[in-house]
């Protein structure tokens, strides 16, 4: 960081950076996102607080985005200058899927429930080598999530949010065949406002039965009343 101590962050909501601070713990910048990652550099001193006023700042490309030239920011990706959103990383925070492959195998009592774009991101066979956070384009091969769930029955996955349904949305009639044939451990989840991935599934004609276990059988399996 132009040959300066790097500071420490701040780290909230999903391991986003927050804020950069002083050793001494004092506020030097904060950050705020929208819904798709997209920040706003707040520049002021400790005990700085946006809602009572504050000077917002474009973000400087010329020292990638901020004065401690800080590139780590919505939930620990990189934020690329040039796109203005934030980038997938070579490495997700917890490992790779071999991680989770690894838990799962060491632990079969236990449940699991995958989530978020790294884990629905290997429901496709480019899931090392696609850039995008929430890849769009269609499944290349069977991905390693469909072994995984054929392998391991301590494994669930919750649909909610924009990982799990750009996850399917991605590859409409592939996807009905994935929901279908792992209905005993698929969840349906709100993680935001909004009736996207409801309509979605929708559009699909599910089975009642597999409807009924995605909407409730097989959280009361989970957690039951």
């Amino acid at each position: 960081m132009s040959g300066r101590q790097p500071p420490p962050f701040e780290c909230l909501r999903a391991f986003g950076v927050t804020a950069v601070t002083h050793w001494a713990g004092n506020v030097r910048e904060r950050y705020l996102y929208d819904p798709y990652g997209r920040v706003t550099v707040l520049h002021g001193e400790s005990g700085y607080d946006s809602d009572i006023g504050g000077e917002e700042s474009e973000w400087d490309e010329d020292s990638d985005g901020t004065d401690w030239d800080n590139e780590l920011l919505y939930c620990g990706y990189r934020y690329d200058p040039e796109t203005g959103r934030p980038e997938l990383q070579e490495t997700w925070y917890g490992g790779s899927l071999a991680n989770v492959e690894r838990v799962l195998e060491a632990c079969p009592g236990t449940v699991f429930i995958g989530h978020a774009p790294g884990f629905w991101r290997e429901i496709s066979d480019d899931a090392g080598t696609n850039p995008k956070v929430y890849p769009d384009e269609p499944w290349t091969g069977g991905g390693r999530l469909a072994r995984l769930f054929d392998t391991c029955e301590n494994l669930y996955a919750d649909l909610s949010a924009g990982s799990g349904l750009g996850a399917f949305r991605r590859d409409p009639e592939k996807g009905r065949e994935f929901i279908v044939r792992f209905a005993d451990r698929l969840l349906f989840g709100r993680d935001y406002y909004g009736s996207d991935l409801l309509d979605f599934l929708e559009t699909l004609d599910l089975p009642a039965e597999v409807r009924e276990k995605l909407f409730l059988h097989n959280a009361l399996k989970l957690v039951p009343l």
